[in-house]
């Protein structure tokens, strides 16, 4: 009963997300591509913001730490300063990385 519920409620969520998604493409007169859908789910407010600075930090970390050749201290900084986040805050997500 229980996964018959889940499944209920992903179906329904997948339902409203692709009409509303469908509303907005039709709103500002854009095609139904895979940008649309990401700024699409950011504007819902359904991706949250430190989502995407965590995604973005660590995603850039690897090259940006490349770039200062090893210097992991120097990268943070370079995080730090051009996403505007305290290298604190950078500290603490890498604290996750996988490595």
């Amino acid at each position: 009963m229980a996964n018959e519920t889940r499944k209920y409620l992903l179906d329904k969520f997948q339902s409203h997300l692709q009409d509303e998604f469908n509303s907005f493409c039709s709103r500002h007169d854009t095609g139904q591509t895979n940008q649309n859908l990401i700024t699409f789910l950011i504007d819902q407010d359904l991706i949250p913001q430190s989502t995407i600075r965590k995604y973005v930090v660590l995603k850039e970390f690897s090259k940006v730490y490349a770039a200062s050749e090893g210097n992991k201290t120097a990268a943070v900084g370079i995080i730090s300063h051009r996403f505007n986040i305290s290298e604190r805050t950078v500290w603490n997500i890498l604290k996750h990385l996988k490595n």
